[in-house]
Order: C-alpha cells, then structure tokens, then sequence
C-alpha cells in the first residue's frame, strides 16, 4: 500500500488493508471459487437453519454494526506505523517514559539526522512545523523554567549517541 501524504486521524480510520488468501485467485485477480454442481440441492436441505443464521447475523449487525476482521486491523495498523516517520524515529531514536524530557530543537535536530541517514526523500521529511504539531499530538509540550521560547516535550528523551548506532557498528 503506499504512504499518505496526511495524517488525517479521520482518513486514517477509513483505510484498511485488504489481504487475499491467495488460494483462490491469481495475483492482483479477483477471487473465484470453483463451482459445486449440487449447491442449490445442500442449500434447499438447509434453508431454515440458513434463514435462522441470516436473522441472528442481522439483529447482531444491528446491535453492534459491522466490524473488521483482526487480520485486516493488524495489517492496517502496521501499515500506519511503517508509513508514519515520526514513529519509525521514535522507536529507533527515542526513549519515552513519565521521566523522559527533550527540547524540540534537540528532537527535531535528531530526527533530521535520523531522516537523512535512513535516506528518506526530502519531500518525505518533516518540516520543522510538522514536526512540532505532530510531536504535540503525541506528548505534552511545555516551555523550559526560566525560558520563554524553550519548547520542550514530556514524556520523550533522546538515546544516548551510541545506543542509535546499528548493533554492527557497536
């Protein structure tokens, strides 16, 4: 699936990955099943048991509407999160915890160096704004005591310089 360019919460929520058993169709096809000649004769042998699951399937529907299977809210969850930066930064430069503080201009100065030794395209990066706003989203923004323009983040800390180094460099 590709990236978005947003990270529009609402479209977020819209957007699911489909997955295909691959059993039954050719790549990138449509599914089709091979066809039973004796159906319509199993079907009419169960038709009330069918309409009795037809009836209890709808009131339930009703009740709690139409949810998505856990493969497909896996797959779309892990999508979101190989597609969203910010995160891939977070879990390969960051620490967060109750105790954990960093100034936004140490984090994003992180995340540009992050951004460019991952080599993502420069039109993929966040500006500094961006950056900013979707931080804000994640943790507390306050202002550092005795600074009036100190932006820093709670809950947030940047690992030591040896610790984002990969394991082979170590």
């Amino acid at each position: 699936m590709t990236d978005l360019k947003s990270n529009n919460i609402k479209l977020n929520a819209r957007i699911t990955e489909c997955i295909c058993c691959g059993t039954c169709c050719k790549k990138g096809g449509p599914c089709f099943h091979l066809a039973d000649k004796h159906l319509i004769d199993k079907l009419k042998a169960e038709v009330e048991g069918i309409l009795a699951w037809l009836v209890s399937a709808c009131l339930e529907w009703q009740d709690k509407g139409l949810g998505l299977p856990a493969a497909v809210q896996d797959a779309s969850e892990s999508w979101k999160d190989e597609s969203d930066p910010l995160q891939s930064f977070l879990d390969d430069c960051c620490v967060t915890g109750l105790h954990c503080q960093a100034t936004a201009a140490d984090l994003y100065r992180a995340y540009h160096g992050w951004a460019k030794d991952a080599g993502l395209p420069e039109r993929a990066r966040l500006t500094h704004t961006a950056f900013g706003r979707r931080m804000g989203e994640r943790f507390r923004r306050t202002r550092e005591s005795g600074h009036r323009r100190r932006v820093a983040y709670q809950g947030v800390g940047i690992l030591a310089e040896e610790a984002m180094q990969p394991e082979t460099t170590r």
